[in-house]
């Protein structure tokens, strides 16, 4: 596993640009609406923090795995990856990390595949 706990994901995102922190929004008038315009428009992961009446640490994280780029680096591959080489290897590195991945016939990653949960 690349990452130890989200804190450390976020320090890598932010290493590679990929984190905005907010600090000092409104915890029910700014934090929904921020994050869907964000999403909207493919921006960053969003950090809020320091909101009124709560210490300073008290986070909220949106958007973490957004882009393909904060999704690479999720899954520990590289980050300037072809969306479809993504797609090839994600099932490979998900049982890298002791994931079920349910295959065909042809030991293709095909979710139909998977039996019926209970």
């Amino acid at each position: 596993m690349p990452f130890e706990s989200l804190g450390d994901f976020i320090e890598a995102a932010d290493a590679i640009g990929e984190v905005q922190f907010v600090d000092g929004a409104d915890l029910e008038l700014d934090v929904g609406g921020l994050t869907e315009l964000t999403a909207e428009k493919g921006g960053p992961m969003l950090v809020f923090d320091k909101f009124a009446g709560y210490p300073a640490g008290y986070r909220v994280c949106a958007n973490a795995n957004r882009t393909i780029r904060r999704f690479a680096l999720a899954m520990d591959l590289p980050i300037d990856i072809h969306p479809l080489e993504l797609l090839r290897r994600l099932p490979r590195q998900a049982r890298r990390r002791g994931a079920v991945v349910c295959e065909d016939r042809q030991g293709r990653a095909d979710s139909r595949q998977c039996p019926a949960r209970g």
